[in-house]
């Protein structure tokens, strides 16, 4: 099973608010936002038109009074399938921010495996690689994507795993224990560093940096060396 070699995963971010954290521009999605924050945010015309309201599982307007705008949250977040666009992103805000994989995805260079649990369409080939912010239906609209990141880095807080790593920022690799990865031979194998030149490249904000599951895959597993 894919939870035994990769063992950290967690659903994709969820706003529970698209049309008022998520567009293709930049620049409209900072003033939306920027309006969500003042008064004028509160009239009708505004929350009726963006859902600005309180909701059983989702107290919006509550998490609103706590926070404020900064425009470090506008960052990219692969949407749907090679759809990227400008999310407005706070783990105080966001109603389902998924930060315990999100703070991987955002600490340094990262790929994410992304795939579904289950899917109630028959769906094949349900499987994406991407990088940065990942949406819930990035592989499907009808079902909920997993997200299994590549790397663990040291977390931000106490509250959360801070264990180092030895690779570069501290990460290490989202493995089970060694005993449970074995060469295809039969031996025990360890893990080489891994030279991601594709990843050292700052991202395209209309980019969504996709790759098939395979490359992921050979990824890791090129990196597994035989114990000498």
């Amino acid at each position: 099973r894919l939870e035994d070699i990769l063992s950290i995963r967690q659903n994709g971010i969820k706003t529970d608010r698209d049309s008022l954290f998520f567009d293709f521009d930049r620049e409209k999605l900072q003033q939306r936002i920027k309006t969500f924050y003042s008064d004028a945010g509160l009239e009708t015309n505004f929350c009726d038109a963006y859902d600005i309201k309180d909701s059983s599982s989702y107290k919006l307007l509550e998490r609103r009074n706590k926070t404020s705008f900064d425009t470090k949250n506008i960052i990219p977040c692969l949407y749907r399938h090679f759809d990227t666009r400008w999310v407005y992103y706070s783990p105080q805000l966001t109603s389902r921010a998924a930060w315990d994989i999100m703070h991987h995805m955002l600490a340094g260079a990262n790929l994410a495996l992304i795939t579904l649990r289950q899917t109630r369409r028959n769906e094949t080939g349900a499987f994406l690689v991407s990088t940065g912010l990942v949406n819930k239906d990035a592989v499907s609209i009808f079902d909920i994507g997993t997200i299994f990141p590549l790397y663990l880095y040291p977390a931000p807080c106490s509250l959360l795993d801070s264990e180092e790593g030895s690779g570069p920022g501290g990460r290490r690799p989202n493995l089970s224990p060694p005993s449970l990865l074995t060469y295809k031979s039969g031996s025990a194998c360890t893990l080489s560093p891994m030279v991601e030149a594709t990843s050292q490249r700052p991202l395209a904000p209309k980019m969504s940096s996709i790759m098939p599951m395979p490359s992921f895959i050979a990824r890791l597993t090129a990196n597994a060396m035989p114990n000498s």
